[in-house]
């Protein structure tokens, strides 16, 4: 039978959505860069910037997952017992402000462009890589989120040291 060992799956899906956030984070930049300056192209706006808020809301969640992920990898690595930071409950609370954040852009940006199949425009594939990143890491916000969750009340281990956290062996 095969052992599976939850901390180590926890921490690859922190690293992974690490990189989904990174990803998301540069392709907001070149949106935003696109959409901040005239163009020469007249197809979008005749070529004036304009403003986009389903991309500032992504990269805005980009940021804050960008900067909890160090975090909490830190906790986890070093084995904090920070009375706060360290806590359980501290990144179910976390973990839930970043899913909203998440959902939030990643529904909004859906529901401006929800079919780009048809444009052949580079900026079509960039919106679609756009909200490829947002909804996987959304979904990887979200097995962390509820496994957190399962993990918690399951032990009764909604005080408990971070690190310690999806260790089902427990009790």
């Amino acid at each position: 039978m095969v052992q599976i060992h939850f901390p180590f799956v926890r921490v690859v899906l922190y690293a992974t959505w690490a990189v989904f956030a990174f990803l998301l984070f540069c392709l907001c930049c070149a949106r935003i860069n696109y959409t901040d300056h005239s163009r020469d192209e007249k197809s979008l706006f005749n070529g004036e910037p304009f403003y986009d808020p389903s991309i500032v809301e992504l990269l805005i969640s980009s940021i804050f997952a960008l900067i909890w992920i160090p975090v909490v990898l830190i906790l986890i690595r070093k084995r904090s017992t920070h009375p706060i930071f360290a806590r359980q409950w501290f990144e179910l609370i976390v973990l839930s402000v970043l899913w909203m954040f998440w959902v939030g852009g990643a529904g909004a940006a859906s529901t401006v462009w929800p079919s780009l199949s048809w444009c052949h425009h580079p900026q079509c594939r960039l919106l679609e890589a756009i909200m490829a990143f947002a909804w996987l890491g959304w979904i990887i916000n979200t097995v962390l989120l509820f496994g957190s969750i399962i993990f918690a009340a399951k032990n009764r281990a909604w005080k408990d040291d971070l690190y310690d956290t999806w260790n089902w062996s427990k009790n």
